[in-house]
C-alpha cells in the first residue's frame, strides 16, 4: 500500500529515483548487463512505486557510495553527466559532509545519532588511507566518547 507523501516528500522521492536511475543506466551503458545493477533498478522503481522515501534515501547513499568506488576517468564522466542533469555531482555531497565533519571536530563532541553516523561513514571512507591516521584518530575518539556516554544512558 502505497503511503502519502507530501509535496515536498514526493520532489525528493522523484529526484531520488531519476538520480538512482541516472547512475545505473551510465554504469549498464559503460560495463554492460549486470544482475546486481539490474536488481538495483527493480528495487529504485519497485521503492518509488511504493512512495517509500525511507528505503529510497538508503538506495541513494548505497549507489552513490557504489559510484565513488568507480576508476577515476569513469567516476569524471559520471560526474559530468549527473551535473548536466541535475546541477550537481557526487562530489558535492562530499564537500557538505566534509563541512559537517569540519564543524563536528570543532565542537570536539558528537551530539546526535546522525552525527556519529557521518562521522563513521568518514572513518570507513579513509581509514585505510596512511595520510589520514591522524583524522582517524581524533574521529574515532570522538566516535568513542559518544558510544561511552550513549551507555550511560
Amino acid at each position: 500500500m502505497a503511503r502519502k507523501l507530501n509535496e515536498i516528500q514526493q520532489k525528493e522521492l522523484s529526484f531520488i529515483k531519476d538520480w538512482c536511475l541516472t547512475i545505473i543506466h551510465f554504469l549498464l551503458e559503460k560495463y554492460g548487463l549486470d544482475v546486481v545493477l539490474k536488481m538495483f533498478e527493480e528495487v529504485v522503481v519497485k521503492s518509488y512505486n511504493e512512495q517509500n522515501l525511507r528505503g529510497s534515501r538508503y538506495l541513494i547513499k548505497d549507489i552513490n557510495e557504489f559510484a565513488k568506488e568507480l576508476p577515476e576517468n569513469d567516476l569524471n564522466e559520471l560526474n559530468l553527466l549527473l551535473n548536466k542533469t541535475f546541477g550537481k555531482d557526487l562530489l558535492k555531497d562530499d564537500d557538505k559532509i566534509a563541512k559537517k565533519i569540519i564543524q563536528i571536530l570543532k565542537k570536539g563532541k558528537i551530539t546526535t545519532e546522525a552525527q556519529f553516523r557521518l562521522v563513521l561513514g568518514r572513518v570507513e571512507q579513509i581509514y585505510q588511507n596512511p595520510d589520514s591516521l591522524e583524522e582517524v584518530e581524533r574521529l574515532n575518539k570522538l566516535l568513542s566518547e559518544f558510544e561511552t556516554a550513549r551507555n550511560k544512558l
